[in-house]
């Protein structure tokens, strides 16, 4: 299984670097430059409101398991936990799908390809920006795991297209299960890390447990 993962962030990781870089040249040999300047532009002031959407969940449902946690009430906490965790993977998707839905107008039928690289270098940018200043900050790797699956979501997805899917229904089901999993993933991992370590102490400010939640 491990090895597994690792071939698929290899991949991912080669689909990052490059998936920008093909997609933009093949855009601008194409004289796609308004669609260039877009992804740019998106991706660059994205991380403000994104990290803005991103916070009610953890403020809201971190503080309430963090409180739960603070009394060795783990059990209860799980909940909330994995509330906070489906807040954020639905605020990615939302992302995913806006990014998605503006360039649908820049899409035709001899610029896929170049578009497929640029909108998901587009989509993704930003949040491995803000994961990779999570990790700077000592966040843990809760960032990382949410990247991971979000780019696997949307990798999924768009396969799932080419290979002839063309119910929304059955990509939505790709595309949203991939990221509840990563909830659940994340969740368990932060619930065994809490109890596992047995790190409980109720003098411990909320702020804390909303880090030790997000690692």
């Amino acid at each position: 299984m491990n090895a597994i993962v690792a071939i698929i962030a290899m991949l991912l990781g080669i689909l990052n670097f490059f998936g920008g870089i093909v997609g933009g040249v093949w855009l601008a040999y194409l004289g796609e430059w308004r669609a260039i300047g877009a992804g740019i532009l998106i991706a660059i002031c994205a991380p403000l409101p994104l990290g803005l959407a991103m916070t009610p969940g953890g403020l809201l449902f971190g503080s309430i398991a963090a409180s739960f946690l603070g009394k060795g009430r783990a059990l209860i906490a799980l909940p909330f936990v994995l509330c906070a965790q489906i807040y954020l993977q639905a605020v990615i998707g939302a992302w995913f799908l806006f990014v998605f839905w503006y360039f649908r107008g820049f899409v035709h039928a001899t610029n896929v390809w170049p578009m497929l690289f640029w909108i998901y270098s587009t989509a993704v940018a930003p949040l491995s920006y803000m994961a990779q200043k999570e990790v700077q900050a000592g966040g843990g790797d809760g960032e990382a795991i949410t990247l991971f699956f979000a780019q696997l979501a949307l990798v999924c997805t768009v396969v799932a297209q080419l290979a002839g899917i063309a119910d929304p229904k059955i990509l939505l089901y790709v595309f949203a299960g991939i990221l509840l999993l990563s909830a659940v993933i994340q969740t368990l991992l932060a619930s065994l890390s809490v109890i596992g370590t047995q790190r409980l102490p109720s003098s411990r400010p909320p702020d804390d447990w909303l880090q030790e939640l997000r690692r």
